[in-house]
């Protein structure tokens, strides 16, 4: 019973949550696309118990995250194009937040290092390309798992000047080689966000 009940539930907040990201999103040709989206993730939702008790040992959660992932910053962008919206500079500075916030999301998802800090370069004065990503950089720090495998590795100080958003912060960091995951976190972020990987830099935090 506890099964079928968590079910249920489950279906009902997805639908709230879809119907609730429909209304925001205005109307135009990219909404039938959206709209089958949100029609796929309702269907997998249904059908998500009789799959798991076929296939017990494969979960979908993952790919019902990506989809919802997706679908919120899909609609946060969409948001931006609405003219009342584009007449306050609060949306813009919630819209970068909530990058801030998928992107944390992510880096964590494929790192073992936490996120200290993210900077964002959005186009905040063109209205056609209003809340496209021009530029990220990302501080990571290190977690205590990974701090003993860096520990004899040579160190370079570097200075990191935050200017995405006319921050003169000056942060101090070191380079350390995470070459082989900082291109896992770029070639994601370059993936998702449609961004250069070139415009996608990434520091680790210096533990004094």
């Amino acid at each position: 019973m506890d099964i079928l009940r968590n079910w249920i539930i489950t279906i009902v907040y997805v639908i709230i949550l879809l119907t609730f990201m429909e209304i925001l999103i205005p109307n135009n040709d990219n909404k039938k696309y959206i709209n089958f989206v949100m029609s796929l993730i309702i269907m997998i939702t249904i059908i998500r118990p009789i799959i798991d008790f076929i296939k017990p040992d494969e979960s979908i959660d993952e790919q019902i995250s990506q989809i919802s992932d997706y679908l919120e910053y899909n609609t946060m962008e969409k948001r931006l194009t609405y003219n009342n919206y584009f007449e306050t500079e609060s949306i813009i500075e919630l819209y970068r937040q909530n990058l801030k916030d998928h992107i944390k999301k992510r880096v964590e998802k494929n790192a073992d290092y936490s996120v200290h800090d993210i900077e964002i370069s959005i186009e905040d004065n063109d209205e056609e390309n209003l809340g496209i990503i021009k530029g990220i950089e990302i501080i990571l720090k290190e977690t205590s798992d990974n701090k003993k495998n860096i520990s004899n590795e040579k160190i370079q100080d570097i200075k990191i000047k935050v200017t995405l958003n006319e921050n003169n912060d000056t942060q101090q960091a070191h380079s350390i080689n995470i070459d082989y995951e900082g291109d896992l976190i770029k070639d994601d972020l370059s993936y998702y966000y449609g961004l250069e990987k070139e415009k996608i830099n990434i520091y680790i935090l210096e533990d004094k």
